[in-house]
């Protein structure tokens, strides 16, 4: 028989919304930095070591990778106190980083349906804990 219960808060936030994070610049800075590291057809499925695959019928959009260098540390950083606050305030997770961002094209016609986001540890790698996305 214990003495201790132990202490694990539970949040039932299914999402938060902010509006008007970014102003103008931001934005255009953003689809700049986008558009110069390039676009791919979008995957579903695999991990970071393993693409996955194409499947049209799931999500049909372009993708690229903006990663956390010094040329995008203002963006991380923005995320960084807004997801924090976020956090604090709806989720209450153990958070520690932010992976890369998916910068997304959806053209008319593309989609991508109703998923779960879910991460494939492997060595050294992060569970994700939080999803986000910036529209």
């Amino acid at each position: 028989m214990s003495n201790k219960w132990e202490l694990h808060t539970h949040q039932v936030n299914a999402y938060c919304y902010y509006e008007n994070v970014f102003d103008d610049d931001m934005v255009k800075a953003i689809i700049e930095t986008g558009e110069k590291v390039g676009t791919d057809k979008a995957f579903v499925g695999g991990d970071f070591s393993s693409p996955g695959r194409v499947a049209d019928e799931i999500r049909k959009t372009d993708i690229g990778w903006l990663n956390a260098v010094e040329e995008n540390g203002w963006l991380f950083r923005k995320l960084t106190d807004i997801i924090t606050q976020a956090n604090a305030q709806w989720f209450g997770m153990e958070l520690t980083t932010i992976e890369a961002l998916q910068y997304s094209v959806y053209n008319v016609g593309d989609f991508y349906t109703a998923h779960v986001d879910h991460h494939f540890q492997g060595a050294g790698q992060y569970p994700r804990k939080l999803s986000f996305s910036m529209n």
